[in-house]
């Protein structure tokens, strides 16, 4: 298979594993796994092999899969970035419990969305989480043609009972407080 194509199996793959497994009529477990051999009896699969898959897993440079083995059968997940909502972070995600585990959080976003941004913090939107980089990490987590970075204060939004995750591939996330990360846990914004 040629990169453009990897890419664009990436992309359905990554659609179906985070957004419709459910609506594709796909049984997907709490912790976001679901049976490859049925993802490969979906139509846009058909040419799709075991192997282009595990490939794609293996090579995919955000980390996005990951695989397990299961008595001889093959399980995928999304790491993060869910918006079924019957996916459990708890199953999922690592909480990061420890306040001074991360200090802080990188979340990328456009100069159009940062008046509403300050005014109203920052919304999962129709996702499970809002999503960041580790202060230490920023390849994952982060957008590519973001030209906006706000700097989140995890320390302190962890003491005040909003709770955080890293997800396997090191993306912080954090389904803040009814969906939101007040803009009081801000401790700067930087424009690129």
């Amino acid at each position: 298979m040629d990169s453009k194509n990897l890419i664009k199996t990436s992309k359905k793959l990554s659609k179906i594993l985070r957004h419709s497994a459910k609506s594709r009529g796909l049984k997907i477990d709490d912790a976001g796994w679901i049976k490859l051999d049925d993802i490969l009896k979906i139509t846009e699969f058909k040419n799709i092999t075991i192997e282009d898959i595990i490939y794609i897993v293996d090579n995919n440079d955000k980390k996005r899969f990951s695989i397990e083995y299961r008595n001889s059968v093959i399980y995928i997940k999304a790491n993060q970035g869910h918006s079924i909502k019957s996916i459990n972070d708890e199953l999922l995600l690592n909480e990061i419990t420890d306040p001074n585990y991360i200090k802080f959080a990188v979340h990328s976003t456009f100069k159009k969305s940062i008046k509403l941004i300050k005014e109203n913090g920052l919304s999962k939107m129709n996702r499970n989480h809002i999503h960041m980089a580790k202060s230490n990490d920023v390849k994952n987590g982060i957008r590519k043609n973001a030209n906006v970075f706000i700097y989140i204060d995890v320390t302190s939004a962890i003491n005040d009972g909003i709770k955080f995750y890293e997800s396997e591939n090191g993306v912080i996330l954090s389904p803040g407080i009814d969906g939101i990360i007040p803009s009081k846990y801000f401790l700067s914004i930087e424009y690129k």
